[in-house]
């Protein structure tokens, strides 16, 4: 089921991405699969706006990443928590989350999770209305965006644009969106 829930949530069908994980915990299976299936809950009831659900996965979460402080489990946690953070339109608690993430993720040389949390932080700062910073931010994530992900490259463009619309830069909207194709 957990399988079931991951194949759902990539196909953005998310009641039947919830429903496989929820079965998934109704199953004896191992720590990690079942760490999964509570950060990715966390993520889907804080997007459908069921905070108090999401809580409750986010507190099961964090017991196991206490009692398996690995660098991996950390950022997932953390991933989940700013997650939470963010849908309830805390902007300021999902920075300061993302940013621990980021010292870690920069300590492990990771690449994929310094470019997501430079990533957040900017989404973050965009939702604040502090457009500039968002763009530094959105900078420094690009500097960090693999070369062959297409989905990575579109959503920079998408942002940019955003940001060109919000500021008044008409001129750069046309390059950000071009740059997607």
């Amino acid at each position: 089921y957990n399988l079931l829930g991951n194949i759902y949530l990539i196909r953005r069908d998310f009641v039947k991405s919830i429903i496989n994980y929820e079965k998934a915990l109704l199953n004896d299976f191992n720590l990690i699969e079942q760490f999964e299936a509570f950060c990715n809950l966390v993520l889907l009831y804080s997007q459908s706006g069921n905070f108090d659900k999401a809580n409750d996965y986010l507190h099961k979460a964090k017991d196991i990443c206490q009692n398996t402080p690995i660098p991996i489990f950390l950022i997932a946690f953390s991933l989940a928590e700013q997650a939470y953070h963010f849908e309830k339109g805390n902007y300021k608690q999902s920075i300061e989350i993302l940013t621990e993430m980021n010292n870690l993720a920069l300590k492990q040389n990771h690449k994929y999770y310094t470019y997501l949390s430079y990533r957040l932080i900017a989404d973050s700062y965009y939702y604040m209305k502090k457009y500039k910073t968002a763009e530094e931010y959105y900078d420094l994530a690009f500097e960090y965006m693999s070369e062959d992900s297409g989905l990575e490259a579109n959503e920079f463009a998408h942002m940019k644009a955003l940001l060109a619309k919000e500021t008044n830069l008409r001129s750069d909207i046309e390059t950000a969106l071009k740059s997607a194709l």
